[in-house]
């Protein structure tokens, strides 16, 4: 019976990182958007940080920021926001992610994000738009037996709402 615990742990401990093709909204965030046409093929992402708080943490922040950039530039190209080519990049896009929470036992596992966005003109880094978002998202023992996979679950989900509600406050003016 102590050898089932044992193998239990470990295969708990063994659970992937978040993955962007999780993180990242594939679907059309709004129909209705009055600021569409203003930010259309108008965006490109410079740059994703970390704050000092989130770098500091011993556990680390959960969030790769390679995979944290692949699905953001996902989500921008499938909203239509992102530009093809330098010449239409109108606008730059950087972000912070600021905190991130999740507990590591328990039978439910919610997740905690809050991100930071800034938009600003290309041509004069003018700040055009700030925002400071927070989700969350939970995940149960129906989701998964094992808890490190509850828990990059929860993660990858309140991420995705992340970047869907800065998609939504952007494109809704």
């Amino acid at each position: 019976m102590r050898l089932i615990w044992i193998v239990v742990i470990l295969v708990s401990a063994c659970s992937p990182p978040p993955r962007a093709a999780r993180m990242a909204v594939d679907a059309p965030v709004c129909t209705d958007c009055r600021s569409a046409w203003l930010y259309k093929d108008a965006i490109a992402l410079e740059s994703i940080t970390s704050s000092p708080a989130v770098r500091q943490d011993s556990a680390g922040s959960g969030i790769d920021e390679a995979e944290f950039r692949l699905a953001l530039l996902k989500s921008l190209g499938t909203a239509g926001l992102l530009g093809s080519d330098a010449g239409s990049r109108q606008y730059v896009l950087d972000v912070e992610i600021l905190d991130v929470r999740r507990p590591e036992s328990g039978l439910t596992i919610t997740a905690f994000v809050t991100i930071g966005y800034e938009l600003r003109r290309s041509t004069d880094r003018r700040l055009v738009h700030r925002y400071r978002i927070d989700t969350q998202a939970t995940r149960g023992f129906s989701d998964s037996v094992i808890l490190a996979n509850r828990s990059r679950m929860s993660l990858e989900n309140a991420v995705r709402k992340n970047i869907h509600e800065f998609l939504s406050v952007l494109l809704k003016g």
